[in-house]
């Protein structure tokens, strides 16, 4: 409450520091524009049921400035993982990202490919260069349900905690910011 007479209070050395670990909104833009055109090549590439999920810091509201995107994306037809033989096959999920890179725009820029049929989780890691000059590192895998579980649940529930405390968020953006710098 504000009372009358009384200065205001100066935000304080570490309150600014904080701050500065929130992404400016220009990053948060190109994110959105990535997800965007990460749909929009979805859709060309298998059609208009096809659609994209984000996940992680981003659902969760902790990104920060250089936080990667998760995506996954829903094609119709091609479920989470399939065993044949007691071993995971990803072989559909490595074709559907295969027939999606060949979709994308220039935008992006193709940086990493983790295309093995047996791998827990195939993606292709992605730079995308935004009108704006940030460019948003986006990780890409196919199935939004994987286990029975929708991708992205736990990453609401957290948004929710920090809705209902959000002096909790920057403290998670320093353990992130002291995770990256620590390696």
């Amino acid at each position: 409450k504000k009372h009358a007479g009384r200065p205001q209070k100066q935000p304080s050395t570490l309150s600014k520091m904080l701050a500065h670990l929130e992404p400016p909104v220009e990053f948060e833009a190109a994110a959105r524009d990535a997800a965007a055109a990460v749909d929009q090549a979805a859709k060309r590439a298998f059609g208009a049921e096809a659609w994209v999920l984000p996940y992680g810091s981003f659902v969760q509201g902790a990104h920060m400035c250089g936080s990667d995107l998760d995506l996954c994306v829903h094609v119709p037809g091609i479920s989470c993982r399939q065993r044949t033989t007691g071993r995971s096959d990803n072989s559909p999920q490595v074709d559907a990202l295969r027939r999606l890179m060949h979709q994308l725009s220039d935008d992006f820029e193709i940086m990493e490919t983790r295309l093995f049929k047996h791998i827990r989780v195939p993606i292709i890691i992605l730079n995308f260069s935004s009108a704006s000059g940030h460019v948003v590192e986006t990780d890409i895998s196919i199935g939004v349900d994987c286990d029975g579980v929708r991708k992205g649940f736990l990453d609401r529930l957290v948004r929710s905690v920090f809705a209902r405390a959000p002096r909790a968020l920057p403290l998670v953006r320093v353990v992130k910011q002291w995770a990256k710098v620590e390696g």
